[in-house]
Formats: structure tokens, C-alpha cells, sequence
């Protein structure tokens, strides 16, 4: 059996990934010719990487999507050398795989009666692709990322008919709408038969869209022999209701294919962090790690990753607290203690020297705060160690109730430094997951916390778009669902922080004290950029937490979901009608301005315009109230 492919291959920088290089040896296996369709670029390097696999390269202008590549690769070969094959494959690089052998597909394909196949169909559905346009609408159809021509449709004049009736597609939306969708429906109304590998009418019950949201069913039930790239990012496969039964599918498919060592999963992380938001890569295979606090599967005398805790201690009042924490730090882990002031240190060294640690003091001038003491004090830290802990001594003054800084605080802390158990719990953690680059604390889920779920960025968008090109070179967009480590506290492999640190950062680059604002500074866009830092150096970033702030949180949750459910569904009726407004809608039916004007007008006072003003008002109150104390006593 004489077969050939045409595999479809972009990438923006022209490189060609591991995943990749491994699909086209799988091909080899079972086909005996490979035509490799660049649409765009491909470096020398990532040439020399496919051509040493026996794989024949043609490179092409980046357009007309995959059709405009398959028709350039026909055409390239010329219509009677392509009648000559068996079996005719057109193919591309949205998938991973094989994770079973193409062979087994292929044996079990060569038995059924048909005149060309796929691995799955999409059924039909009254969508239009392409908006207004009826032409667009879904029909069933084999999915295009796999299609299979026997002979009898290859040496027929319908096949080369089609091809050349095949104009350019100038958008995605055109190639699926008037490609993909049409493909199908041409080749069976001119008499040739199809079939799918897996089982259309099983999935066509269990899912009435896209089979790609059964995917990890169909791997381990059906042995698919591959999983297409965009079920473990794209987040419309979490959205739907129907998928909610298997939202953690992405995440069992790979715990499935590492523990039966039936495909290499880093080569799926690698892909990944190199094409989605890592917030869209979280979703979809659940970097999300509770750690027990009393038990761990490591023992931190056999842990080989070196490991430091980094404190950055400024007020006297929190030493003793910063302690507490330190205190469960297994002891052969170093501490390094950074201050701005010798009586801070000193009295520092008083308390910490009861520790079994080595810990190391040091003094740095009272400019950058908790950044400067990581990126420029401790500079060295970095470079030494692979794995650090960062906690700094916060307080947020800017509250008109401390206990809600308080609160945050110890979130950060306790998420980090919960217990010896815990650490020994991350460090594992660490050890087993290589890709793992950030463990930060999750967003707290109370107080004005919470709001930060809906509004991550604030203000400081625009200043972390001009920090990225300005101090490293990058011409890359944030993540606008922010995974970075809220109040700057996290665990971290140092290799993910080597963009963030290769800067020659100075005292210089930060504001100095006091700070004139309390938002929309550096560090605010450096604690926000972090995750995408790290994700540009090629490492995950994860939310961890212990045990007990995970059950604390589920429960805010809940609250949070049945507070937010019940807002939306206000009733109001209106002439025997019924209406269900949103929160601003009622308060606008209500003329009740009063609500909107109060929550604006503490936003001002709290972190707006009007803060400085009202903290002055608050310094001369307790001025005041001071004084009256004093003459009373008298």
C-alpha cells in the first residue's frame, strides 16, 4: 500500500516543535512519502530537524489557510504522480500525536468499505459559519485535520474538479465555512462513500456539537490515536454546559498518558506555554495544588533542588511574626533576611538566630522596597539556588480597616509558609513537575479581594505593556486574567525568573519613599508580569494552597456564586409582565442613585483621587483626638 501525506505546517517564528518532529516519525511508520507544507517561514534549524527525518519541504506564501497549502502540495506533485498512490493523506500540526500507533488505526480503517475516511465527524447543525451567509451553514462533515483519499477518489475527475473550484480562503471563519464544512458533502453527493474511526452515533449521543470535547473518552475508551491541540487551551471547550461532565478532561488525559507512558506530556506543556495565556493553560488542565499540612510524601534530607527563603522584613513590629513563619522552615533550608535599617537587622539577628538555618542578613537602602530586595539585594540569591521562597513584611495602610491588610497578609504567608509538611509538600511538588515554574497564592475570595477576580489589571495595564518593551524587549501582550503573585509573595524555580532578573536593575529604577501614589507604579505592573515573564522563559505557573485556606475558600465561593446569582435575578413586574434586570438595571428602574454614588465615592477615597486628601484628615484627627487625650489627663 503506497501512501503519501500533505502535512500543513505554521508557525509565526518558523520554528517546528518537538510535537512535531514526533508526528512526522510516527508518519513514516505507515506512509512512504512526506511532503511538509510550510505556510509563511521555517528557520535553518527546525529545516535540518524535519529534512534528517527523510521528509520532503515545500514553503509557501502564508496564505489561503490549509486548503490553499493542500491544493499548492497537489499541485506540486501534479494530479496523475498523485493518482499513482493508494492512499492520499492531507493533514496539519492542530493535533497531538500518535498515542497509539497510526498502524492500528490505519489496519482497522483498511477493513472498512469505504472511499475516503477520518478519524471523527462533526454532525450537522443550523449554525452559519460565516454570519448572513447561508452557504456557511454546518453540515456533517469529517473533521479536516485528518482526511483520507483511497485510490478510486484520487484517479477520478471529481478529485481534481474539486481542487480546482477551491478559491482562497481569506480568514478562518472562509476556510471552515466553505472548506471544511463542504469537503464532505462534495465528495458523497458525486457517489463516494465515507466512515470516521470513531464510533459517530456513541458521540453524537454523548456530545450533540464538536467530538474534540470528548476527547480524553475517546483516547482512553476508543484508542484515538491523537488529541487536538486546542482542547487543552482554547477556552470555548470549558464554556459550554453539555462539557461540564468532562471540564477536567484535559487534566486526566495527561495524568492518563503519564502513567501509561503512552506519550510524552511535556512535549503537550511545552507546546502550550509557547501558544496560550497561561490563565486559559490553568483552566484547562487545572494548575490548581491544595497541599496537606501535617503529612508529605518528600523527606527535605533527600529533596535535591537547592532552596532558599528570601524575607524582606521592614518594621520593627513584624519581626516577631515573620518569625513564626521562618520557624517552619525545614532547617536545611537557607534564610536570607533583607532590611533598610540596622536597628530592624539587629533586632532581627536577636530573634532569628534562635533558628537551627543557616540565615544570612542583609542591609540594603530604603528605596524599592520588597523589589529591590529580591531583584537587586539579592540578585545573587537567584543565580545561586533553584528553587526560592520570596515573603516580605506587607502592611496595607491604605484600608480604613487594617484587620482587611491584616487578612491579606496572612493569606500570603499561610499560603507559603503553613507548615513544614507544606513546604516539603511544594518542594515535591517542584521535584516531579519540571515544567513548573511559579506556585503563588490564590486570590482571596473576601473582602475587597474578592473584587480583584473581576478586575485584575486596575490601572496598571498600560504600564505593564510599556515595561515589557521598554525594560526587556518584548513585544508580547499580558495576560489579561492575571496569574501573578498578588502582594508579591511566591514560591519559584529561579530558572522562570531569569527574563525578570537578567535586567540590570538599580535603586534608581523605583520610586523613592514616601510613595506619592499607592497604585500604577513599577511594582504593581512587576507582581502583574510575572507569570508572563516566566511563561516566556518556557515555565507554568500554578495557584497553591494548604488544606485549610482551600475550605475556607470553597466556602467564600459558594457564597460568592449564590450573592452574584441572586443580584441577577431581581423580578420586577411591569404590567403583568416580568422582566429580570441585572444589579445596575434595577438601581436605574428604582431611580436609586444613592448605591452607585456611595461605592464610587469610597473607590475615590480609598484608592482614588481623594485618598491623600482624607488621609491628611485622618493624620490631623488623631492629631487631634491625641492632644484632647492629653489635656484631659492633665
Amino acid at each position: 500500500m503506497k501512501r503519501l501525506v500533505l502535512y500543513v505546517h505554521h508557525d509565526p517564528k518558523g520554528d517546528v516543535r518537538d510535537y512535531i518532529l514526533y508526528c512526522l516519525k510516527g508518519l513514516k511508520e505507515v506512509v512512504d512519502d512526506i511532503l511538509f507544507i510550510v505556510n509563511g517561514q521555517i528557520t535553518p534549524k527546525a529545516r535540518h530537524d524535519v529534512e534528517a527525518l527523510g521528509v520532503q519541504i515545500l514553503v509557501r506564501e502564508n496564505e489561503g489557510f490549509d486548503w490553499g497549502a493542500w491544493k499548492a502540495g497537489l499541485e506540486y506533485y501534479g494530479y496523475d504522480k498523485i493518482a499513482e498512490y493508494d492512499e492520499l493523506l492531507l493533514t496539519n500540526n492542530t493535533y497531538y500525536g500518535p498515542i497509539y500507533p497510526f498502524s492500528e488505526m490505519w489496519t482497522e480503517m483498511d477493513k472498512r468499505d469505504c472511499d475516503f475516511w477520518g478519524i471523527a465527524k462533526h454532525p450537522k447543525t443550523d449554525m452559519l459559519w460565516i454570519e448572513n451567509d447561508p452557504k456557511s451553514v454546518m453540515l456533517e462533515h469529517i473533521q479536516s485535520y485528518w482526511l483520507v483519499f483511497k485510490k478510486r477518489v484520487l484517479k477520478s475527475a471529481d478529485f481534481k474538479n474539486y481542487w480546482a473550484g477551491v478559491t482562497q480562503h481569506h480568514s478562518f471563519e472562509e476556510m471552515v465555512g466553505y472548506g471544511e464544512t463542504k469537503l464532505t458533502d462534495y465528495f458523497y453527493r458525486h457517489g463516494y462513500s465515507y466512515d470516521t474511526y470513531l464510533n459517530f452515533e456513541k458521540y453524537s449521543r454523548l456530545c450533540y456539537s464538536n467530538p474534540t470535547f470528548l476527547t480524553y473518552k475517546a483516547v482512553k475508551e476508543d484508542r484515538c490515536p491523537i488529541a487536538k491541540r486546542k482542547y487543552f487551551y482554547d477556552p470555548n471547550f470549558r464554556n459550554f454546559d453539555f462539557n461540564n461532565h468532562e471540564m477536567s478532561g484535559p487534566k486526566k488525559l495527561l495524568e492518563f498518558l503519564s502513567k501509561e507512558e503512552l506519550y510524552d506530556v511535556r512535549m503537550i506543556i511545552k507546546d502550550l506555554v509557547q501558544n496560550a495565556p497561561m490563565s486559559q493553560i490553568a483552566d484547562r488542565i487545572g494548575l490548581n495544588y491544595v497541599f496537606p499540612v501535617n503529612e508529605s510524601p518528600l523527606s527535605i534530607k533527600d529533596c535535591h533542588l537547592k532552596t532558599a527563603v528570601i524575607m524582606y522584613i521592614y518594621p520593627m513590629d513584624l519581626i516577631d511574626y515573620c518569625y513564626q513563619y521562618a520557624k517552619n522552615v525545614p532547617e536545611q533550608i537557607n534564610i536570607i533576611i533583607v532590611n533598610t535599617s540596622k536597628a530592624v537587622q539587629k533586632a532581627c539577628q536577636n530573634v532569628f538566630g534562635q533558628l537551627k538555618n543557616k540565615v544570612e542578613y542583609r542591609l540594603q537602602q530604603n528605596r524599592g522596597r520588597d523589589n529591590t530586595a529580591l531583584l537587586v539585594t539579592c540578585r545573587d540569591v537567584i543565580e545561586q539556588y533553584d528553587v526560592i521562597c520570596f515573603v516580605h513584611s506587607k502592611k496595607s495602610p491604605y484600608f480604613l480597616h487594617g484587620i482587611i491588610g491584616e487578612y491579606f497578609r496572612n493569606h500570603n504567608f499561610d499560603s507559603l509558609l503553613y507548615s513544614k509538611e507544606y513546604i516539603e509538600n511544594v518542594l515535591d511538588k517542584f521535584s516531579k513537575n519540571i515544567d513548573l515554574g511559579l506556585c503563588v497564592p490564590f486570590i482571596p475570595t473576601s473582602s475587597h479581594y474578592k473584587n480583584l477576580l473581576d478586575n485584575k489589571w486596575g490601572v496598571n495595564w498600560q504600564n505593564a505593556k510599556s515595561v515589557l518593551q521598554e525594560k526587556f524587549d518584548l513585544d508580547i501582550s499580558p495576560d489579561k486574567n492575571v496569574m501573578g503573585p498578588w502582594g508579591g509573595m511566591f514560591w519559584c524555580r529561579t530558572k522562570a525568573l531569569k527574563t525578570l532578573s537578567s535586567y540590570p536593575w538599580a535603586f534608581e529604577d523605583f520610586p523613592e519613599e514616601p510613595l506619592e501614589k499607592s497604585d500604577g507604579l513599577l511594582t504593581h505592573a512587576l507582581e502583574r508580569l510575572m507569570s508572563t515573564l516566566a511563561q516566556h522563559d518556557g515555565y507554568l505557573t500554578a495557584w497553591i494552597s494548604p488544606i485549610p485556606l482551600a475550605e475556607e475558600a470553597l466556602g467564600n465561593l459558594y457564597y460568592l456564586y449564590r450573592h452574584v446569582r441572586a443580584e441577577k435575578q431581581i423580578v420586577v413586574q411591569n404590567n403583568s409582565s416580568v422582566e429580570i434586570l441585572t444589579p445596575k438595571d434595577f438601581c436605574d428602574f428604582r431611580k436609586n442613585k444613592r448605591r452607585l454614588w456611595k461605592y464610587k465615592l469610597l473607590s475615590k477615597i480609598t484608592f482614588g483621587k481623594m485618598r491623600k486628601k482624607y488621609k491628611k484628615k485622618r493624620k490631623a484627627l488623631k492629631f487631634k483626638l491625641k492632644l484632647i487625650k492629653s489635656i484631659l489627663k492633665k
